[in-house]
């Protein structure tokens, strides 16, 4: 007999205008955003490969890439610049 595996939880950043669209035409054929994910992941494995061009979106993922990046590096630095500052008040306060 053979054992099944256990689900897992997967964790994805996505730009919400993307997640919604995907989601409206998913929900149109009766999936959820789980379903076409399980879908397209067992299809990958099936095939030894995915089933389009991913050259094709090279450049609309590198762009995504870096506006992905540089919002991390500013929230980081946003984030460290006002912890000195709180830092800095509290020296001022004492």
């Amino acid at each position: 007999m053979q054992k099944q595996s256990a689900d897992i939880k997967i964790t994805i950043n996505l730009d919400r205008e993307l997640k919604d669209k995907a989601k409206i035409i998913f929900n149109s054929i009766g999936l959820t955003m789980t379903d076409a994910i399980s879908i397209f992941l067992r299809k990958a494995v099936e095939q030894n490969g995915i089933l389009f061009s991913v050259c094709d979106f090279k450049d609309e993922f590198d762009e995504y890439r870096t506006n992905e990046v540089t919002r991390t590096i500013k929230y980081a630095v946003e984030k460290d610049t006002a912890e000195k500052k709180e830092k800095r008040l509290s020296y001022c306060t004492l």
